[in-house]
């Protein structure tokens, strides 16, 4: 169940970065992403990286068994750029349903992270 978690978060936010990188910022506000309008491109492309590398990073390492210590870090880094968005969100946008999803996924995180640092126990 947790593996099935781990990996659609990590989908969620290589797509979401994907996105964040290519796309030009008017193309993400169509989308229903308005909390990047209030963030210059520059930023936007940055957590747009920051989001692909954390989920290749969660994933990789759990799959090939190397470098295993990475993916808790990689969680860690996707709980505070998860943490901001939301904060964002609700700046931005006051109770929409991507806050809602922010929350969500601020909970798989926390327990995909939760996972993560028991098995390094």
């Amino acid at each position: 169940m947790v593996w099935f978690l781990e990996v659609s978060v990590a989908v969620v936010f290589g797509l979401s970065g994907l996105l964040k990188i290519s796309k030009p910022i008017e193309y993400l506000g169509s989308l229903g992403m308005d909390s990047v309008m209030a963030l210059p491109e520059w930023a936007v492309c940055t957590l747009g990286a920051v989001e692909l590398i954390s989920a290749g990073a969660l994933l990789v390492p759990a799959m090939l068994g190397v470098l295993v210590s990475l993916a808790p870090f990689a969680i860690v880094v996707l709980l505070a750029v998860e943490g901001f968005a939301a904060t964002l969100e609700f700046s931005v946008a006051h109770g929409d349903h991507a806050l809602t999803m922010n929350i969500v996924l601020l909970g798989c995180l926390a327990v995909v992270a939760w996972h993560r640092f028991q098995a390094i126990r």
